[in-house]
């Protein structure tokens, strides 16, 4: 062994040496014998701290050239959902072995480090970045590389560092949750001995301009090494790279507060490093990789080089050097980047669309088209004297060119000069019995026409001092929609959008035709007078003139007669569902666009929707519902209309639906070529959707919808036979376990019982009121960074509309305060409980007595999890957070209602505010959201007394920074609505308070809320996701309900098939 070991003392390698399980004293003694004749390696000079990361292989960053000669480290951007449509349908698909090829692919193309990133709604994010983990640390050429563990929630990425081998990047951290928990978190990853990315982000927002990089970026620093003593060498700062060339004003500087941003946080904070995701920049010109890797490579190269950024989340294989640019390319790059120029925007779209039209060129075999020229630089004309004359004030708007347009007058009229056949003939054909008198040429008698009379019937003069007068006094305004109506007034005369575009924008890639949905919702009746006031009567004069011409009497018109609609559609919202806000929406917008629209109003049975459709005789029915149960009466409905032979299209739109129910469960029982099923997301689409529905090109629409639903169903289906199940009693081993000896239930309520809530005004709640759902429900949404209240006020698309409609719910909302037409009133209910013998529901009792008795008063079911994990997390359900018998806990739950908006909604109707109308039915929902958050807070506060010394404000409140949850009955955590049967029961909500159940256990008024109150600090908000059948026959047993009944309310969630 001695002997062996020479050559590692001669070379200088070691430092120590030893021997192994098989080495024995003499072994070790000649050993020691060699080394006594050789010096130790040397220790290596220490130098400035370095990020040193590793897989198998270590990585010192400082150290690292890229394969384009870039001293930057690559970060391969295809392991993440968001970066590559390819991987989130194999990570969706559940086959991990090809995710795994896609790793490789990106360590064989240049990347350094892997970016691991599985964040969707529809997948365990958890059990997802565990199970890719420990499948990638098995694959050498995958594990050589350190990976960058990257997620929007803490916890996935601490289950994954967990399995993860050598040191690798959290992605990431940031001061947006608070420093107490931001140091937290810090703390945790210094401890795994991780690197970690921290965002720009802080209480406020994410920083978007280079003054807020640099301060959130310093003070995150300054937190980070010299509180958590977290070394600096191992931080990336990542100031949020932002998306240029959007054609926003406030987003032209982005990248050149980046790359300024870059060198001053190197320059503040010693030794870090500084990253971001590149592919954000360009994401403007998305489908064009010659263009995106154009306006990276440059944005690199002076944010590494002159800036020093060293880390980058990138696809390496596309990449380009700067030197591989062509020239024009690079200075259409530059230009953009660094926002030298106002068209740098337009002239780089112009590029794009050339370089889509050589990529199409030469899949067809043609010739490349001409390449656009670059902006010319405009010479100065040649002036001569009488250019220099002086302008003088006009006193009237100039005479057109033309002696036609100089003389043109309305049609009915005959005194003028024009001698246009067509104008003859029309005038021959004009009606007014003076109409040989009237002369248009100059202004008439006043004493004849007054001033209240139109300006066109008192003469052109008149006509042109009343424009002077309009132009010189102020800005007319002059609206597009009236424009859109004349073009649609008739189904005759209705364009298709390829001829609505015209010659100029015939190429354009997207819709031109309506756009007028804003001023549709928010102003309604400015449309509306436009439309009663100016296109009516020219419509009702053509179709008296058509009947005429028929030989028909026109004074027999037929008031039903909707041939002067663009179409008709009937709205309704599905029985037992009475939500129809949304629905109100889409009427307006739908009407405001020539669509006629019969509302049959909410709770509307199938048998109703049926004889109306067939009385009205429709062109399109549309479907409305906000509770689960509504889903299944639009399959009914469906079902329904495929047996009466209905060849109507159906659209469906509420709250809970979604394309994909829509395509697995509605649209098999009705779609076909002539009559579609089609999910509208949201009032803004259902303009297009009605217009293609009935327009020439329906059978391509249909069939590219068919297509689209038909993969839906496929990936559906796919996705149910990889997901694995427990059985129900295997999930009921795994519950969670709480140990209330160490952790007891909430002290006893001070208030237990029923009690009436009806003292509480609008004014107390106000402060509660959370706007961001206000937004949503009139479908405004900012855009970043100017998402959510009160940011939207700044976006560049909606943000002064937004102002403009909350300005009018304050004046509408103190309206209805002082004349109090609305009420609030409520019942809350605080009671014994204890965990069933089984442990799967919770029995609450009216009292001590009862409950030492034995005797529930009432039994809530509840329903667990089933759905594999891939970690140890357990299977939950509500009645984990109550403690079983011999403890005593309590449950407490409540109903709360705002009264008289339905008498507000019918004033508003009656008076054709639409406006109002739908402003109150929003108005009234943030009262009862912010009415039932302050009887939470009063619950735990004092009527409980669980967190007497609660301190939070108003907007920590809804941030759910308090103790306990309040889920109610119908979402993910319980997701069955027939549970608010019991809870009426037991707190007398009907009785005492009015508020009602519906069929579907809607609750009426709409504006209501319930809920269960947890108070145990180990409660937290799940989704029970999908159950088996095994589960659903033993809740049905519970329940006493019959299995078929029970599968017909729990539709939604089921993993199976109902029979």
């Amino acid at each position: 062994m001695a002997r062996e070991n020479r050559a590692f003392f001669e070379n200088g390698w070691l430092n120590m040496v030893g021997g192994c399980c098989g080495s024995t004293p003499p072994h070790i003694k000649a050993i020691a014998e060699v080394a006594k004749e050789y010096a130790p390696r040397k220790l290596p000079d220490v130098g400035r701290p370095k990020m040193w990361l590793s897989g198998l292989e270590d990585l010192v960053v400082e150290d690292v050239h890229n394969h384009l000669g870039l001293p930057f480290l690559n970060v391969g951007e295809r392991c993440n959902i968001s970066g590559s449509l390819k991987f989130k349908k194999l990570m969706m698909a559940g086959d991990y072995s090809s995710a795994m090829d896609i790793a490789k692919k990106q360590v064989e193309d240049g990347a350094h480090v892997i970016d691991i990133n599985v964040d969707d709604g529809l997948l365990d994010g958890m059990a997802a970045m565990q199970k890719f983990v420990k499948i990638a640390v098995t694959e050498p050429e995958v594990a050589k590389v350190p990976f960058m563990l990257d997620a929007s929630k803490f916890e996935i990425v601490v289950a994954g560092l967990k399995w993860c081998q050598g040191k690798p990047i959290v992605n990431s951290i940031s001061l947006k949750v608070g420093e107490d928990l931001f140091k937290e978190q810090a703390t945790l990853l210094k401890k795994h001995g991780a690197a970690v990315v921290v965002m720009a982000f802080d209480e406020q927002g994410q920083a978007a301009t280079e003054e807020e990089k640099v301060r959130i970026c310093k003070r995150s620093y300054d937190i980070l090494v010299n509180e958590v003593k977290f070394p600096p060498e191992d931080i990336v700062f990542d100031p949020n790279v932002l998306t240029i060339g959007t054609g926003m004003e406030e987003h032209a500087n982005y990248g050149v507060d980046f790359i300024r941003a870059t060198k001053t946080i190197k320059e503040q904070c010693p030794y870090v490093k500084v990253s971001g995701g590149i592919s954000n920049l360009s994401f403007g010109f998305r489908g064009v990789t010659k263009i995106r890797e154009s306006i990276h490579a440059v944005f690199l190269h002076h944010a590494i080089l002159e800036s020093g950024m060293d880390v980058g989340i990138v696809n390496a294989h596309e990449m380009l050097a700067l030197d591989d640019l062509e020239d024009d390319m690079r200075v259409l790059c530059e230009n953009l980047v660094f926002n030298k120029t106002e068209d740098a925007t337009e002239d780089m779209l112009k590029r794009t669309a050339y370089e889509k039209a050589c990529i199409e060129a030469k899949k067809k075999g043609l010739p490349p088209p001409r390449k656009p020229r670059g902006k010319p630089v405009n010479k100065p004309r040649l002036l001569f004297d009488y250019d220099q004359v002086e302008p003088k004030p006009a006193v009237e708007p100039p005479l057109p060119s033309s002696y036609a347009a100089q003389n043109h007058i309305p049609n009915p009229y005959k005194n003028s000069l024009c001698t246009h056949e067509k104008i003859m003939e029309i005038r021959a054909k004009a009606t007014n019995p003076n109409k040989d008198s009237l002369n248009i040429d100059y202004a008439q008698n006043e004493s004849l026409y007054p001033e209240s009379f139109p300006y066109f019937v008192r003469g052109r003069d008149s006509v042109r001092r009343y424009i002077t007068s309009l132009f010189t006094s102020q800005i007319a305004i002059y609206d597009g929609a009236m424009g859109t109506m004349i073009q649609n007034y008739a189904k005759k005369n209705k364009l298709e959008e390829e001829e609505y575009r015209g010659e100029r924008f015939k190429d354009w890639s997207c819709n031109v035709k309506g756009n007028n949905d804003m001023l549709s919702i928010t102003q309604p009746s400015v449309i509306q007078d436009i439309y009663r006031h100016y296109l009516l009567p020219f419509m009702e004069e053509e179709k008296r003139q058509k009947m005429i011409d028929e030989g028909k009497d026109p004074d027999q018109i037929d008031p039903n007669d909707d041939s002067n609609y663009a179409g008709t559609v009937l709205m309704a919202t599905v029985k037992g569902d009475v939500h129809d806000i949304g629905k109100n929406i889409v009427s307006v917008v739908l009407g405001c666009n020539n669509y006629k629209v019969y509302d049959i109003g909410v709770m509307v049975d199938c048998e109703t929707i049926l004889a109306k459709a067939k009385e009205y005789n429709v062109d399109v029915i549309g479907l409305s519902g906000l509770i689960t149960p509504s889903l299944d009466e639009m399959v009914v409905v469906a079902k329904e209309m495929s047996k009466a032979g209905f060849t109507q299209p159906l659209m469906i739109g509420g709250a809970t639906t979604s394309k994909m129910h829509t395509a697995v469960k509605i649209a098999p029982n009705y779609f076909t070529l002539e009559h579609p099923v089609i999910h509208v997301l949201d009032a803004s689409r259902s303009v297009t959707v009605v217009s293609s529905l009935l327009c020439a090109n329906k059978e391509e629409f249909v069939q590219d919808l068919m297509d689209e639903y038909e993969e839906l169903r496929e990936d559906y289906y796919a996705g149910l036979e990889d997901r694995n199940f427990l059985d129900f009693e295997q999930a009921k081993k795994q519950k969670l376990q709480i140990d209330f000896d160490a952790h007891p239930p909430a002290p006893i309520p001070n208030q237990l019982g029923v009690t009436v809530i009806d003292q509480v005004s609008l004014e107390d709640v106000v402060p509660y009121i959370d706007w961001n759902p206000f937004f949503q429900t009139w479908e405004l949404r900012g855009r970043y960074p100017n998402r959510g209240y009160p940011k939207i006020f700044n976006d560049e698309a909606v943000g002064s509309e937004a102002k403009k409609l909350f300005d009018d719910a304050q004046l509408l909302m103190k309206k209805i305060i002082s004349d109090k037409s609305m009420y609030l009133k409520g019942v809350v209910g605080l009671f014994a409980a204890n965990r069933s013998d089984d442990g799967e529901d919770v029995e609450i009792y009216q009292d001590e007595e009862a409950r030492v008795a034995g005797n529930p008063l009432h039994t809530f079911c509840m329903l667990r999890q089933q759905a594999e994990k891939e970690n140890d997390d357990p299977y939950m359900s509500q009645a984990d957070f109550i403690a079983p018998k011999g403890y005593k806990d309590h449950l407490g739950m409540f109903a709360v209602s705002c009264f008289g908006c339905e008498d507000l909604v019918t004033k508003y109707e009656a008076e054709h505010d639409d406006y109002n109308k739908i402003m109150s039915q929003a108005l009234a929902d943030r009262f009862v959201e912010a009415f039932a958050e302050y009887i939470h807070r009063e619950i735990r506060v004092n009527m409980w007394g669980y967190a007497t010394g609660e301190n939070l404000n108003e907007a920590d409140l809804l941030k759910i920074k308090y103790d306990g949850i309040r889920p109610a009955p119908g979402y993910p955590s319980q997701p069955d609505h027939t549970e608010k049967i019991t809870m009426w029961e037991a707190i007398k909500a009907k009785e005492l308070a009015g508020i009602q159940l519906s069929d579907s256990l809607s609750m009426m008024p709409a504006a209501s809320v319930s809920a269960l109150v947890f108070a145990h600090s180990k409660s937290q908000y799940f989704a029970v996701g999908q159950v088996g059948k095994d589960q659903v026959k033993s809740y049905a047993t519970r329940k006493n309900y019959e299995l078929e009944k029970m599968e017909r309310w729990l539709s939604p969630i089921l993993n199976y098939e109902r029979d």
